[in-house]
């Protein structure tokens, strides 16, 4: 076994320089969604590297132990990091994985500059904190007792916050590969107690489930040469599974094999949103998963859907998700936030059916700073008191305006659908809509906006859906987040 390990910022250069890096070649969805899990159905597929591979290894290192605590840090009190929970063992009963062969390293000794693996942000990620991060602390002197709800909002997302990346060792490294390859990994990671599994630079084919372990974090080399084709035709690409807990993917270009669709925006024309019959795969799916994340990954061009959130304390960051396939009905087509206690932030989306939240037990999420070039739909029946604050939302000018008619921000579009259990909060949103003459509604800090307060709407009727409230914040937010060292 070898007996080496290094920081993860002079782990790929040091074995790069070694020569042991490149060694060789479901559930049911709450929207109806068939998941199939590890469903090995496929597409005709392009040619891609051979998934056959050979892994290099450090020696484990276990994890500091957490604290068990579901608040976020206020200050100037801070809150330690929850407790970490385990995996469910197999559910299909399989024995245990065979060891990994390891290749030694020559003996030599080198001196190396460190390589940090790149954190798909610009700039160097330690400078400025983000929403979402571990040292994140909130002002308690911006509380307002017109909005109790602050208390709950500021606990959204991964309990105690992301870890940093570089506070885990690096485990396995994979160079090329598929599924298995993939699995294999992971389930060694986690029996060691956790830790990361590299993919280096490279394209790994994803043509069954990938499945995420407790306390592992799978991360790419670099967000832009670390790309997993997709090319299931059902199931979930990436599962996030009941039990699973401080788990995440990091850096990472998820794509599907099909291409981009050829109709960016839902149609009038039926067919026309249903590019892929019969195809309703997941590109990720956390299910009943909690206090686990992805951050700084792309989602392209995926089938069923991008991304089902149907889970509680997940932060989903530094996303940028463009194109679906399949946008015929409500249960396909869409960016599903079907949880409670959820952070969207710094993300890009666009192109999809909607940003759905809906749901019984859907509150308290969280959508605060992204760029969105889509509508939030507060789809039906979700309980209300969930957060849009301080994002960029666009529709742009080739987006429909009549059937579907999209606006910004919107309540059930469908009839029978029943709105919001309780009100919404809109507070401090640049938005535009282009598709609209520009109409920029809702914009700013003058007025909270809460709704929506009809059970079915359309045309202008939607304009009137989110009222302003009679309330403003005294501190001019409804998320005081504190993002300064």
């Amino acid at each position: 076994m070898l007996k080496l390990k290094l920081p993860i910022k002079l782990f790929i250069n040091a074995f790069t320089s070694m020569g042991i890096l490149s060694c060789g070649g479901g559930s049911e969805s709450r929207v109806g969604i068939n998941i199939m899990e590890g469903s090995q159905n496929e597409l005709p597929q392009a040619t891609y590297p051979s998934p056959e591979m050979e892994m290099s290894e450090t020696m484990p290192t276990p994890l500091p132990p957490t604290e068990d605590n579901s608040q976020p840090r206020v200050t100037p009190t801070p809150s330690p990091i929850p407790s970490s929970g385990e995996d469910p063992p197999p559910s299909d009963g399989s024995a245990p994985i065979p060891p990994i062969n390891v290749t030694p390293p020559p003996n030599s000794s080198i001196t190396l500059p460190p390589t940090p693996i790149d954190s798909g942000m610009p700039g160097n990620p330690s400078l400025q904190l983000r929403p979402g991060d571990k040292d994140v602390t909130f002002d308690a002197n911006k509380f307002d007792n017109n909005f109790p709800q602050i208390k709950q909002w500021i606990t959204a997302g991964v309990r105690g916050g992301i870890p940093p990346i570089d506070s885990y060792t690096v485990q396995i490294s994979l160079d090329g590969g598929n599924s298995d390859s993939i699995n294999n990994a992971i389930d060694k990671a986690a029996q060691r107690g956790g830790g990361v599994v590299l993919l280096q630079n490279g394209v790994y084919q994803i043509d069954k489930q990938v499945t995420m372990r407790s306390h592992v974090i799978l991360s790419g080399e670099s967000r832009d040469r670390t790309v997993a084709i997709i090319s299931m035709v059902d199931g979930n690409a990436f599962f996030f599974g009941k039990g699973v807990k401080n788990s995440g993917i990091h850096n990472i270009r998820i794509e599907g094999v099909w291409g981009q669709p050829q109709y960016k925006w839902l149609n009038q024309d039926s067919a026309k949103n249903y590019e892929l019959p019969g195809n309703n795969n997941v590109s990720v799916m956390f299910k009943e998963a909690e206090d686990s994340w992805i951050d700084g990954v792309d989602i392209i061009n995926s089938a069923g859907a991008p991304l089902i959130c149907n889970a509680k304390y997940i932060t989903m960051r530094n996303l940028n998700v463009d194109g679906v396939h399949n946008k015929h009905d409500a249960d396909h087509g869409s960016f599903f936030i079907l949880g409670a206690y959820n952070l969207l932030t710094q993300s890009k989306i666009t192109h999809l059916r909607h940003i759905a939240i809906q749901g019984d037990g859907v509150e308290y999420n969280v959508i605060y700073d992204n760029d969105l070039r889509q509508e939030i739909s507060f789809y039906q029946n979700d309980d209300g008191n969930n957060l849009v604050e301080n994002n960029r939302i666009t529709l742009p000018v080739d987006m429909p305006n009549t059937t579907p008619d999209y606006r910004a921000i919107m309540g059930p579009s469908v009839r029978g659908f029943m709105r919001s259990k309780k009100n919404n909060f809109l507070y401090g949103n640049e938005i535009l809509e282009e598709n609209h003459n520009d109409t920029r509604r809702m914009s700013g800090h003058n007025n909270v906006h809460i709704g929506p307060i009809f059970h079915y709407s359309e045309g202008e009727q939607q304009t009137r859906n989110f009222p302003a409230d009679k309330y403003i914040p005294k501190a001019r937010t409804l998320y005081p987040i504190l993002l300064n060292h």
